[in-house]
């Protein structure tokens, strides 16, 4: 194998393992969010109030 093609699937493995990760970080984020339907509507009040 040449090192080009070796380095290539390295990073490709790094890369789907860091994708995979914040995938789980998220859904783990999302689990703890008991009430989405206030968490969204406090969001969308932050973004109207004035700076």
């Amino acid at each position: 194998m040449e090192k080009a093609t070796i380095f290539e699937i390295i990073a490709a493995i790094v890369l789907a393992v860091a994708f995979i990760i914040f995938l789980i970080r998220r859904n783990v984020k999302d689990e703890e969010d008991t009430n989405p339907e206030l968490t969204k509507a406090l969001e969308e009040e932050k973004k109207d109030l004035p700076e």
